[in-house]
């Protein structure tokens, strides 16, 4: 888990650094490849002891065998996630339309999964952790872990969706220019959808932790299929459209699926419904911020209509009295800049 977070963090600051250098494309590539190898390097002597442990005990109970075998899953996983979560109709709408469409839905997927996706994906390695030192210690602690996880991702995403509901039409012509500009509207409605797709983030980080990796593989491969199948369906009819209905249809489907597969080996995991809505419900007067963004788009505008929605998002929060002791903890825990400000904020 530590691996994974620095190697993020490292990720950021090589690049950052490649590219104010001047390497371009060459850069991106050489700071993946170097955060790669010093990962691979982190991890080495752990991978050694384990084969050392289980030569000399015979116990092959936390060997290499047993890593494998739940390992092996993530490699099929990785490649159908580039389906289901990385834009497989970026591909088929460049075929069937052209590059300029297919240049509109990448912005319009990739801007607000950047942002949605930067902190959860960061704290997943040290959650994924945390929980499965939970479940080892008692396996009865396994629903907590997983309502606890629930909160703090939607504590995390929902500000986030609903700011960039909020100003999406208006940001992205400022920051890539008014010929993306039809990438707005996309942009806009990808915060929405993919504020719900982490609905199904932890049920699938509690399969994981069961040890049911394959369960993981098998159901991002229906996901794929289906996927793949309503976009060759819609696309060449409907275009930008046709590509993002696909999108929003598969990752609601994740949702039922991860859902039905959980409970099958463990029924006590529950979502919190309650405390997701009332994060929606705190967020309205945030997202609502989209009517005045629609009147007025200059960077002047943007920047009052966001200063506000940041005000109505803190209004909201306290007022639903969504950040209690216990979420406040949690916040805390989180390996972020300024989270004791934060905290006191809300």
């Amino acid at each position: 888990a530590l691996v994974i977070f620095y190697s993020n963090l490292g990720y950021i600051v090589i690049l950052m650094l490649f590219i104010k250098s001047g390497f371009g494309i060459i850069g991106i590539l050489a700071a993946g490849g170097i955060v790669n190898l010093a990962a691979s390097l982190a991890l080495f002597p752990t991978v050694r002891n384990l084969f050392h442990s289980e030569a000399s005990t015979g116990d092959a109970s936390v060997g290499v065998g047993k890593i494998m075998k739940f390992s092996l899953p993530f490699v099929v996983t990785g490649i159908l996630n580039q389906i289901v979560w990385r834009q497989s109709e970026v591909i088929f709408l460049g075929h069937f339309h052209g590059a300029e469409l297919a240049g509109f839905f990448g912005l319009a997927y990739r801007f607000p999964q950047l942002l949605l996706e930067f902190i959860p994906l960061t704290i997943w390695p040290i959650v994924m952790a945390g929980t499965s030192e939970a479940y080892e210690e008692d396996a009865a602690n396994l629903p907590k872990a997983i309502e606890l996880y629930y909160k703090l991702l939607y504590i995390l995403v929902i500000p986030v969706a609903a700011l960039g509901f909020a100003i999406s039409k208006s940001i992205i012509p400022i920051l890539y220019g008014e010929t993306m500009a039809p990438a707005a509207l996309f942009a806009q409605l990808f915060f929405v959808v993919f504020s719900y797709s982490f609905l199904y983030t932890p049920l699938s980080l509690a399969l994981y932790v069961l040890e049911k990796s394959w369960v993981n593989m098998i159901i991002f491969l229906i996901l794929a299929v289906v996927n793949v199948g309503l976009d060759l369906a819609l696309i060449p009819k409907y275009g930008l459209w046709g590509a993002f209905i696909p999108v929003s249809i598969v990752l609601l489907l994740g949702v039922f699926l991860f859902f039905y597969a959980l409970r099958r080996f463990r029924k006590d995991v529950r979502v919190p419904v309650f405390f997701i809505a009332k994060c929606y419900a705190a967020a309205i007067p945030a997202f609502l911020i989209a009517v005045a963004d629609a009147k007025w788009s200059s960077p002047f505008a943007v920047a009052l209509q966001f200063i506000a929605g940041a005000v109505l998002l803190v209004a909201g929060f306290r007022f639903f009295k969504v950040i209690g002791s216990e979420e406040k903890e949690l916040m805390l825990r989180l390996p972020i800049p300024f989270k004791e400000k934060i905290v006191a904020i809300f």
